[in-house]
């Protein structure tokens, strides 16, 4: 099973990477054409803005999987000590209530952009198969951080962690 989940979490760091490097080419190629040639490419903008919101999307499962979003480490002498674990654990209660809402709200955007038909401006790509991945991973974040916290320093920390998110996070949308 480790073999699978490495090997699949170096296929989404893969679809990343190839995410962000495509905004980056397609950017660079739109100011070019912009400035130099005076032709813009159409639709560059919708592009673009899907492919930010599948680089966060894609990236947010692995970040919270190993543990490398945001922190403020202003507590942290005081609040890792063993007798605090009930604090790590509230927070991450709170954390994944939090993402919780975000999936909820995320999952309602989805079904709202289905049921109109919503498209992206210039090119008319549908909405709605993006927002569900944005659901998707929100979710999956939001399950994983209380057990993230509870069980922060132990055995059951890291690497079991990224390949639960991972396995979770893996699943072919209908």
């Amino acid at each position: 099973m480790g073999h699978l989940t490495d090997l699949l979490r170096r296929g989404v760091e893969t679809l990343m990477a190839l995410t962000l490097f495509a905004m980056v080419v397609l950017t660079f190629a739109d100011v070019i054409g912009r400035r130099i040639l005076g032709r813009p490419i159409h639709g560059a903008h919708d592009v673009t803005e899907h492919l930010m919101a599948l680089a966060i999307f894609i990236g947010l499962p692995l970040v919270t999987a190993v543990g490398l979003h945001l922190t403020i480490d202003l507590f942290d002498g005081i609040l890792d000590r063993p007798f605090m674990r009930w604090w790590r654990l509230l927070s991450g209660l709170g954390v994944a209530a939090i993402l919780g809402l975000l999936a909820w709200l995320f999952l309602r955007q989805a079904m709202n952009a289905a049921s109109i038909a919503e498209v992206s401006q210039a090119l008319r790509v549908p909405r709605a198969p993006l927002t569900e991945e944005a659901d998707d991973t929100e979710g999956v974040g939001g399950a994983r951080e209380p057990a993230c916290y509870a069980f922060e320093g132990h055995e059951f920390e890291g690497h079991e962690l990224a390949r639960l998110t991972l396995a979770l996070t893996s699943h072919p949308s209908p």
